[in-house]
């Protein structure tokens, strides 16, 4: 119900599969496995369908806008976000063209996501966020908004698919 009552909202027509949770507390790492559907989730253009890749998990956080901070910038905990999907094109289409790897980074951090055609009909996108703790100068600050928006643009990134 959390998936899409909460965290997956956004996505009409959610269907989960099965779902499978590791907790490796030794590597500090918790790994969620989730198989889902969405149906009718691409729009029509024309003889493209047009979809957002990142469907999951994505990032459209953008720090408050202060005019005259007054404080240094405290990232308490930082943390490394690695993301993987294997998107299956449905019958009677294919992948025309897929988007340049998009990055940036900063002080505060680094994004990566990579997209990479395994065959005719399916892809895998990639992506990892760190983001770094620390107390950072006040001046500072739009940087750290601007590193936050280049992000978030990058999240909405959509793909063609053309009808065969």
């Amino acid at each position: 119900k959390r998936y899409k009552n909460e965290d997956w909202s956004y996505n009409n027509n959610l269907n989960i599969q099965s779902v499978s949770l590791k907790n490796d507390k030794e590597a500090i790492e918790f790994t969620e496995n989730i198989d889902v559907t969405i149906d009718n989730y691409a729009s029509v253009n024309n003889d493209e369908y047009i979809f957002r890749v990142n469907v999951f998990n994505k990032f459209d956080f953008i720090p408050k806008r202060y005019r005259d901070r007054k404080l240094p910038l405290y990232i308490s905990r930082g943390y490394n976000d690695v993301d993987e999907f294997i998107i299956e094109v449905p019958k009677g289409f294919s992948i025309d063209v897929l988007p340049n790897p998009k990055t940036t980074s900063s002080q505060f951090g680094h994004y990566t996501a990579t997209f990479e055609k395994i065959n005719e009909t399916t892809l895998k996108y990639r992506k990892e966020f760190l983001l770094k703790s620390g107390v950072y100068k006040k001046e500072d600050y739009k940087l750290y908004r601007d590193f936050w928006k280049s992000v978030t643009k990058y999240e909405s990134t959509r793909i063609a698919l053309k009808k065969i």
